[in-house]
């Protein structure tokens, strides 16, 4: 029973889903975030990467994992802040 209601939970069926995910202007918000790739989808990848850096013991290395994560973080909240305002933008 759990997977089949995870399954339709998955497929978007508005009976399976929590309260707050609920209504069209949600769906339609989901809809929006999902149809294109986010950076915010990489931000795991880039976690296993700084932490393996970190065991490297050249100092540059870790030094450049660093930077990378700190440039990525940044990229991600602009990201999302440009996402908030197209979406807020845009009438469903």
């Amino acid at each position: 029973q759990a997977r089949e209601r995870r399954e339709l939970m998955m497929a978007g069926d508005d009976r399976y889903l929590m309260p707050r995910d609920r209504g069209p202007v949600k769906a339609y918000v989901r809809d929006l975030v999902d149809s294109r790739r986010n950076l915010l989808g990489l931000f795991m990848p880039l976690a296993i990467i700084v932490f393996v850096a970190l065991f490297v013991p050249n100092p540059l290395v870790q030094q450049y994992a660093t930077l990378l994560c700190l440039i990525m973080l940044v990229a991600m909240m602009v990201e999302g802040v440009v996402n908030g305002r197209r979406i807020a933008k845009l009438r469903w």
